[in-house]
């Protein structure tokens, strides 16, 4: 008589068996780790939504002669800024993404540890504007641009800033430039 566990019948539900464990396991932790992402995009959707109202918030809207277009308006906006915020100079501008070309790592985090923000968040050198300093850079073309000093650099001393920009192809498209730099005396 042949023991048992060599008959092929009980071999093969054994094998069934074993295999129907082994992909529930599977599918239970691939539903599992599916889970996990789910929760972690969602934490990282909230924190994007709590650095954006926290943007917004801490933006105070410019007076509308801030935004006048016509040169001959030009002289006017100027001097109606040497009464809201001190004259830093003329500053070079140049551009940077928070690619790991541009930062070295691609956290997107600032050294005030704030989350860089495309077109508002500039890199100073500290000796020149403290971090968190509001500023306005007038770049001659009839507009304010607002902006705050969140990030430093290795390249961005004395007179120049460092702007950041949403990619890589616009920081590299927008080159330098030159602006008149304001700090926003009553936000700083």
């Amino acid at each position: 008589m042949k023991p048992k566990h060599d008959d092929p019948y009980i071999m093969a539900v054994s094998a069934f068996i074993c295999l129907f464990f082994v992909f529930f396991f599977g599918f239970c932790v691939a539903i599992i780790q599916r889970d996990r992402a789910a929760a972690e995009v969602a934490d990282l959707r909230a924190q994007v939504a709590a650095l954006e109202a926290e943007r917004e918030t801490e933006k105070t809207p410019l007076p509308p002669a801030l935004f006048a277009t016509s040169d001959e308006r030009a002289d006017e906006r100027c001097s109606s800024l040497q009464g809201q915020g001190e004259s830093l100079g003329s500053f070079r501008v140049t551009h940077y993404c928070t690619c790991a070309k541009c930062c070295g790592v691609e956290t997107g985090i600032t050294a005030s540890g704030r989350a860089a923000v495309s077109g508002y968040s500039v890199a100073v050198d500290p000796a020149v504007i403290p971090l968190g300093t509001r500023l306005l850079l007038d770049y001659g073309d009839g507009v304010m641009h607002e902006a705050r000093a969140d990030d430093t650099g290795g390249a961005v001393k004395g007179q120049t800033l460092d702007l950041c920009v949403a990619d890589h192809a616009t920081a590299l498209a927008l080159g330098v430039r030159e602006a008149t730099v304001y700090i926003e005396e009553d936000l700083k």
